[in-house]
């Protein structure tokens, strides 16, 4: 959970697959911790600045927020509103993850061409989920070499096993 929700363990995860860009930085805006109704600046390689609003914050269980603003370049004509929600469930072996990613577009004429911003994020989902399920693996295996997560989140942190499981990115017609 922490990995993927907290500001130190996002640019770890969430790296550029083009066309998505990857997380730079993020940080709390206006709320000392992560909570329903804070606010997070989210910087992207690509320099675009996203707003993040946390509408659910349940830790260890889950995290649901909507972008403020859309990514830059031509994601920015195409997408009014993107919202994603974390689930977490713990299995007899670990933890499941439960992703989706949910996209309103600017206007119905450039719904077709959402698909090309699906298939990039479904891309990206898939390669972030990788990337968690492989700084697990390290933790879990000790390879000394890889991530460690105390070493991203600055303490202890078990991970577990992950059964990752997700929808795929929709999206929804602006009436």
């Amino acid at each position: 959970f922490a990995l993927m929700v907290e500001d130190r363990g996002l640019p770890r995860i969430f790296k550029a697959f083009p066309p998505v860009p990857g997380i730079a930085k993020s940080e709390l805006i206006d709320a000392g911790e992560l909570q329903a109704g804070a606010r997070r600046r989210v910087t992207w390689t690509d320099d675009s600045v996203t707003t993040e609003e946390i509408l659910e914050f349940v830790p260890a269980l889950r995290y649901r927020f909507r972008w403020l603003n859309t990514l830059r370049g031509p994601l920015a004509l195409l997408l009014r509103v993107a919202e994603s929600e974390l689930t977490f469930t713990s299995t007899p072996t670990g933890t499941a993850v439960y992703w989706t990613y949910r996209f309103e577009p600017r206007a119905l004429l450039v719904q077709r061409l959402m698909n090309i911003v699906l298939a990039g994020f479904r891309r990206w989902m898939r390669r972030s989920l990788q990337e968690l399920s492989d700084v697990k693996f390290a933790v879990v295996h000790g390879d000394g070499g890889a991530a460690n997560v105390s070493n991203i989140l600055g303490g202890n942190t078990d991970v577990g096993n992950l059964n990752i499981s997700g929808n795929l990115p929709e999206i929804v017609a602006d009436g």
